[in-house]
């Protein structure tokens, strides 16, 4: 029973990309304008991210540095220059 729960877990739980890190740093790709509602995210190491949480924010930056951390169960991002963070999740 704990070998089939722990299966469960695994297949169905568990991330799809396997994202364990505590933080890592990495760029937005070209322009940045902020973020309102569904925005995305395209980074230069390839990977784009989603927002996933309600809110908005205006800066305009040009490749800022971003932070994607954990905290608790949820993913967030900061951006250079911009004092909110956001909840975040990867799509690529």
């Amino acid at each position: 029973m704990v070998r089939l729960l722990r299966t469960f877990c695994e297949l169905f739980l568990k991330s799809k990309d396997d994202e364990s890190f505590d933080i890592f740093e990495s760029e937005i790709a070209g322009e940045f304008h902020g973020w309102s509602g569904d925005t995305r995210f395209a980074l230069v190491n390839g990977q784009i991210w989603r927002q996933s949480s309600i809110g908005q924010a205006r800066h305009y930056a040009h490749s800022p540095r971003v932070f994607i951390y954990r905290s608790g169960p949820a993913i967030k991002m900061h951006v250079e220059g911009v004092e909110k963070t956001i909840c975040v999740e990867r799509v690529k």
